[in-house]
């Protein structure tokens, strides 16, 4: 978000966008290590119960897409996004302006 130079309600310029990345877990995972892992509760406080940033990373076999958006924020869409409604430029990505 990013204030408005005018005073058009409601006074701040905002855009939104979605992250997407496809996490695939290794079949070849026993039960066992699972277990092992869960009792290391290094999971616990983990959105998807595990952390591909840690020990958790034995469970993964690939991931599609950015790796910050697993651990927590997407990095540089979010640079880009910030860029993006600073400088009022929708061109690029062909939305609308989401000023009102």
């Amino acid at each position: 978000m990013t204030p408005l130079e005018d005073a058009t309600h409601p006074g701040y310029a905002m855009d939104n966008h979605v992250e997407e990345t496809i996490v695939t877990f290794d079949k070849t995972v026993t039960d066992e290590l699972l277990l092992s892992y869960v009792k290391t509760r290094e999971g616990a406080d983990k959105a998807g119960g595990y952390a591909i940033q840690g020990t958790g990373s034995i469970l993964v076999e690939k991931i599609e897409g950015s790796y910050d958006n697993v651990v927590g924020l997407p990095v540089r869409s979010t640079l880009k996004l910030i860029e993006k409604v600073l400088s009022g430029d929708d061109a690029e990505d062909g939305v609308e302006d989401s000023r009102l």
